[in-house]
């Protein structure tokens, strides 16, 4: 029937968003599928989509709830499940690459964000996280790579304004002054009170004898 159809182009739709990176859109549209679902309509092919487009936005608590509900609706839903397992293997390399960094070692910190990295080129924090872990570990140049990379997919990242800022602090490291300022300006054009950057253009500004600007930045930290 109509409603039959309506729920077909409503999911297909939603699987294209996510596909294509628009994974706002496809969130919205499938809880509103999901809310007017026809009896009988095949809902553990939504959740699922629906978990993914969780994940891609990084929610990644709501991810795991929806790909559980695909597998109880139909525990036999290969995709659910294979989903369900690759976003569990991403977070426990990310989680242990975490745990590696606070107890202070790097090398194995780093190995863990590569490993969930090679799982997921688009998982954005790993590759923050291991970019900071390379600049902490004296290694500017591979972190300035990572952190770039990082910064392709910001569009919708809540933290974008930590990336430019780790961006600027790797480029202060490579004497790379004023493309570091451009960075700790994006940051705070990201996040208006971001206090490290303002510190940072602070103290750049100082050094060029800029003391009313750079004191209004000092005033923000």
């Amino acid at each position: 029937g109509r409603d039959d159809l309506l729920f077909r182009a409503g999911l297909s739709m939603g699987k294209l968003y996510v596909k294509s990176g628009r994974t706002a859109q496809a969130v919205a549209l499938l809880r509103n599928v999901i809310a007017s679902a026809p009896p009988g309509a095949p809902l553990d092919e939504l959740y699922t989509t629906l978990g993914l487009a969780y994940y891609y936005e990084r929610f990644y608590d709501d991810a795991i709830f929806e790909m559980r509900k695909a597998i109880i609706i139909n525990p036999n839903y290969v995709d659910a499940k294979f989903n369900l397992k690759a976003i569990r293997s991403r977070l426990e390399h990310y989680q242990a690459g975490k745990l590696f960094s606070r107890l202070g070692d790097r090398g194995r910190a780093i190995a863990e964000y590569r490993k969930a990295i090679d799982l997921d080129p688009r998982f954005i924090e790993a590759r923050h996280h291991l970019g900071v872990e390379l600049h902490l570990a004296g290694n500017a140049q591979e972190a300035l790579k990572e952190l770039r990379r990082a910064s392709l997919v910001t569009s919708n990242y809540r933290k974008a304004y930590e990336i430019h800022f780790a961006e600027g602090l790797v480029l202060l490291r490579l004497n790379r002054t004023g493309e570091a300022m451009g960075k700790f300006e994006q940051s705070v054009q990201s996040r208006s009170g971001f206090a490290p950057a303002h510190n940072e253009m602070g103290i750049i500004l100082l050094a060029r004898e800029e003391y009313d600007t750079a004191i209004e930045h000092f005033v923000k930290a």
